[in-house]
């Protein structure tokens, strides 16, 4: 059920992305997705590409993807012990 939602969901990201977003256009059967997020105007990120992977679980939707940053970044909402993004924080 997840690679199957998955997919749906990763085809209108792709066809409609977030500003400031380039999802990698890979097609596979993959439960790993990459997303480059450039860093907006007036942001200590201007012209920068942050680099996303994105790890879905197997029992997705019902548990949460987690969001890796590589390589990693400082920023206070993000756990340094494994740079993912605190989802609650979003």
């Amino acid at each position: 059920m997840a690679l199957k939602r998955l997919k749906k969901e990763w085809e209108d990201i792709i066809n409609d992305p977030p500003q400031f977003c380039k999802p990698d256009s890979e097609n596979g059967e993959s439960l790993h997705r990459n997303v480059t997020i450039m860093g907006p105007s007036e942001s200590p990120y201007t012209g920068n590409a942050l680099s996303l992977r994105i790890e879905v679980p197997t029992d997705y939707p019902f548990v949460p993807p987690e969001f890796f940053f590589t390589p990693p970044i400082f920023h206070p909402n993000i756990t340094h012990y494994k740079t993912s993004v605190g989802i609650h924080r979003i």
